[in-house]
């Protein structure tokens, strides 16, 4: 087994910018069972596999984050990962002064070994035009056949961005798009298909939008298991498929997996940012991001595991996973 997973050493990102989110750098871990991890040392700086470009102008200068892996003809390994640049752009609705590293863009990289990569250069996706859904960022995309019978066909992707404030009169709010490739891979040229999943009504578990979000082909549908936000700002995934190939989305009954809230544990904050796993009995494991607070009330992020209850997406139950240090830089 092999993670591929984003971090960072310091809560600055590169340039000494202050960050906001988890991404920095992307890392690798490899595993024996997929819930024992053992971190392995990069030739990038810190021991990194990926890190932002050198370019001062770049459009991934200031931070990286793995998003996506997926195997070429060839045996290469192709990973979509996204890239902020020092732009500092301002978010209507969240105050505040311009923010450096929203600006966020998808992009590409191919490797041989899944050790040294390649940056493909420019961005898979611009963020919209000003007044668009996306004009903030287009960012976290994750791509996937639109056929399970066809993986040489068109691919659709799913990316997410924060809604600006003065969008159809609302607050500020996440929501998912979509993008097709007609060339055989994920690799682009990308159409972009407008807003195909946004949070649900007052009260709702999602009212506050849906970000990241993992898709699989499961019993003749798409299905996608995304993070979605409530009004308090607590994290949680849910459900939703797609008849047609990506290009609208249908919700299910939701949250299928909450944070522990209120448990003095790792993940007690949020849960979020999922990447499922079909397991050979034919159940599945999600691997997601779990955030909670340490004694001196800094929130930390970790990743944890769990594995569905049957052979649907709609109970799961926690299981214990480790990583090991000790050969990581």
């Amino acid at each position: 087994w092999q993670m591929w997973y984003y971090g960072r050493a310091t809560d600055e990102w590169a340039n000494g910018v202050s960050a906001f989110l988890p991404t920095g750098a992307v890392g690798l871990a490899e595993s024996a069972d997929g819930l024992h991890w053992v971190k392995v040392a990069g030739v990038e700086a810190g021991g990194a596999f990926l890190t932002p470009s050198q370019d001062p102008d770049a459009w991934d200068n200031l931070h990286v984050g793995v998003t996506d892996v997926h195997s070429l003809p060839g045996g290469s390994l192709l990973m979509l990962y996204l890239g902020g640049s020092k732009e500092a752009v301002e978010a209507d609705g969240l105050g505040g002064a311009p923010i450096a590293g929203m600006r966020m863009r998808p992009g590409a990289a191919v490797s041989r070994n899944g050790r040294e990569w390649e940056k493909r250069g420019a961005p898979l996706l611009e963020p919209g035009l000003p007044g668009e859904w996306d004009s903030l960022f287009a960012s976290w995309l994750r791509a996937v056949p639109q056929s399970i019978d066809q993986p040489d066909g068109p691919w659709i992707a799913t990316y997410h961005a924060l809604q600006p404030a003065d969008i159809e009169g609302t607050a500020p709010c996440w929501a998912v798009g979509a993008a097709l490739c007609r060339a055989g891979h994920p690799l682009g040229p990308y159409e972009k298909l407008g807003r195909v999943l946004e949070g649900g009504g007052v009260g709702s578990w999602d009212e506050q939008g849906i970000g990241t979000r993992h898709m699989l082909h499961h019993k003749g549908e798409l299905w996608m298991m995304y993070e979605g936000v409530d009004a308090k700002g607590t994290h949680a995934l849910g459900l939703a498929k797609s008849a047609d190939g990506g290009f609208t989305w249908r919700k299910q009954a939701g949250p299928v997996f909450e944070p522990r809230t209120g448990a003095p544990v790792w993940d007690s904050k949020n849960v979020g940012t999922p990447w499922l796993v079909r397991l050979k009995d034919g159940r599945f494991r999600l691997y997601y991001i779990g955030t909670g607070k340490d004694v001196d009330g800094k929130i930390n992020y970790a990743i944890g595991a769990a594995e569905s209850i049957d052979d649907g997406l709609e109970r799961w139950k926690r299981v214990k996973s480790t990583v090991d240090m000790k050969d990581a830089s």
